[in-house]
């Protein structure tokens, strides 16, 4: 990254004073209920994940994946336990501050990563910022700083439709919108699951890529391995619980100080 991008970062980017761990679960279990009977979604699940690490959350269909990261952004909420996120217990805020504290501090896509492909890859940064509320001018300004990490080539890279780029690169703009906001977290549920086997791999990287830059905390679902040097933790999910948490990164102290035993399944 060129001094001036970095320096242009900085500048634009509004103050937050550092909170660590920027997810800290304890004993979680959120339970749905239907047709006379309980499902633990979640069951006792303890989760501490420090600023700037990249978690890969994988496991089967129906062990608690996206309920997991749903339950970060206060969809649902827990029947036990504590959720505390970016600083704040999701628990103890009503509906509106906890939309609130998504918005100003969490970057989420849930399953479908979307572009407007009849509108230019400028249009679609800044769309995202006005769906959650956030569209300012420290905020287009930030639109400048993000279009180079998206690696796409091209004069006047603003202006170019969207529907003139490959999958891959349509994708990148998404995604690239969630950092628009400067969030704190990024929560991605299968980013890549609509990509062919080779763009997955370039996708990973390259989003692995923004996340250091950014210095945001990532944790992300998917049901491919990424490449071993994009993610810093693999977490895995059976039947509502944690049943293996591993770090594949050289950790620093804070980062392994955080690391929590799994619970026996």
């Amino acid at each position: 990254m060129n001094l001036h991008l970095a320096r242009t970062l900085k500048e634009t980017a509004s103050y937050q004073p550092s909170i660590d761990p920027i997810v800290d679960i304890q004993d979680v279990s959120v339970v749905f209920r239907g047709r006379g009977e309980q499902v633990h979604a979640l069951d006792q699940v303890s989760l501490k994940v420090p600023s700037g690490q990249i978690v890969w959350v994988s496991g089967k269909t129906a062990s608690g994946k996206s309920t997991l990261l749903r339950t970060l952004v206060g969809t649902h909420l827990p029947a036990s336990g504590i959720v505390r996120v970016v600083g704040k217990d999701m628990a103890q805020l009503s509906a509106g501050q906890r939309n609130r504290h998504v918005a100003e501090h969490i970057g989420m896509s849930f399953q479908s990563v979307g572009v407007a492909t009849n509108w230019t890859i400028l249009e679609n940064l800044v769309d995202h910022a006005q769906i959650i509320g956030q569209a300012n001018e420290v905020t287009v300004r930030r639109t400048s700083c993000i279009l180079p990490l998206l690696e796409i080539e091209g004069e006047d890279l603003q202006n170019i439709p969207v529907s003139t780029l490959s999958g891959g690169q349509q994708q990148r703009v998404a995604l690239g919108a969630l950092f628009v906001t400067k969030p704190e977290l990024i929560l991605l549920d299968e980013p890549t699951g609509q990509l062919d086997p080779r763009m997955r791999a370039k996708t990973f990287d390259w989003m692995s890529g923004i996340v250091r830059k950014e210095s945001v905390t990532a944790l992300m679902i998917s049901h491919d391995e990424p490449p071993k040097d994009s993610f810093d933790r693999h977490v895995v999910m059976e039947a509502g619980r944690i049943v293996a948490d591993e770090l594949v990164q050289s950790p620093t102290p804070a980062s392994a100080s955080h690391i929590q035993p799994a619970r026996p399944s």
